[in-house]
């Protein structure tokens, strides 16, 4: 969880909570419930917040919903998901076997068991967030990390 205030990084901290901790019943009680205070004073902090979440699951459900939604004041086709909505499709995961999300959904067997689970964390902060959209990037961490990194050796041969 990271937070971006005014162009500042002002928080970042890693919850033990994901996906593969449910899939193996790992997932301790109270790393969730330490997730959800910490969103919750952020919130009381620094609301209205814009959600910003980035990985493979959430990217999938941003193509699997792609379709013109108001997101934060800007329409958009692309890179924004409704919260709405992401909880119908949630509510079909919940009714289904990972077979049966493969077969529905057209993804791969490793990608198809884990987007349950990773919808409830995604579903779980927005909720704590009061958020109506959850904003989904074109590029990855990793991939902007390294477009930073390169930007930076850019502007220093540059100078």
């Amino acid at each position: 969880l990271s937070v971006v205030h005014q162009g500042r990084l002002i928080y970042g901290h890693s919850f033990q909570v994901g996906s593969m901790r449910y899939l193996c019943a790992n997932q301790q009680p109270e790393q969730e419930k330490a997730l959800d205070r910490r969103v919750d004073e952020i919130y009381h902090a620094l609301a209205p917040i814009h959600y910003i979440a980035t990985g493979g699951c959430v990217k999938f459900m941003s193509k699997y919903l792609d379709k013109k939604d108001e997101c934060g004041g800007a329409t958009t086709t692309k890179g924004c998901i409704e919260v709405s909505r992401m909880k119908e499709v949630y509510a079909d995961l919940l009714t289904k076997t990972v077979s049966q999300i493969v077969e529905h959904y057209r993804l791969p067997e490793e990608r198809a068991d884990i987007l349950t689970p990773a919808c409830s964390v995604f579903l779980r902060i927005a909720g704590g967030l009061r958020a109506e959209h959850i904003h989904v990037p074109s590029i990855g961490v990793r991939n902007g990390i390294m477009a930073e990194l390169y930007s930076r050796h850019c502007d220093k041969v540059a100078e």
